[in-house]
């Protein structure tokens, strides 16, 4: 299935797409969450979903089909969910050690909330 070409374009795995909708989903929700309560289990969540999103990426972009360009752009994206995992993993650990982190999120504009729902 992968390897199917309809008018030139590459056809992602129909498993792959819904990893990548479930990650999205729990990125969702952990933002959601972030924007109540900034706390050890928000941080983690937000640690974990952003892995899960960078994850996600990398499976998509092993589909040989694709453009190397397309490659390029999914392997950015992985890289910078992986920095936002790394981000709030340290949160979390901080919030563990009862350390302030100043309350505020990682300035990146693919961290926006409004990019990660489809805005500007």
């Amino acid at each position: 299935m992968g390897e199917a070409n309809v008018k030139g374009l590459a056809v992602v795995p129909r498993p792959l797409v819904k990893g990548w909708e479930e990650a999205y989903r729990r990125y969702g929700t952990a933002c959601e969450a972030l924007d109540r309560s900034r706390g050890i289990d928000t941080a983690s969540s937000m640690a974990e979903a952003s892995k899960a999103v960078a994850v996600a990426w990398r499976a998509i972009a092993t589909q040989g089909a694709l453009s190397w360009w397309i490659v390029a752009a999914m392997v950015s994206a992985a890289e910078s969910f992986d920095e936002q995992a790394d981000y709030w993993a340290e949160q979390a650990r901080r919030f563990g050690a009862g350390v302030s982190t100043g309350g505020t999120r990682p300035v990146h504009p693919r961290t926006s909330r409004s990019l990660h729902r489809g805005g500007r």
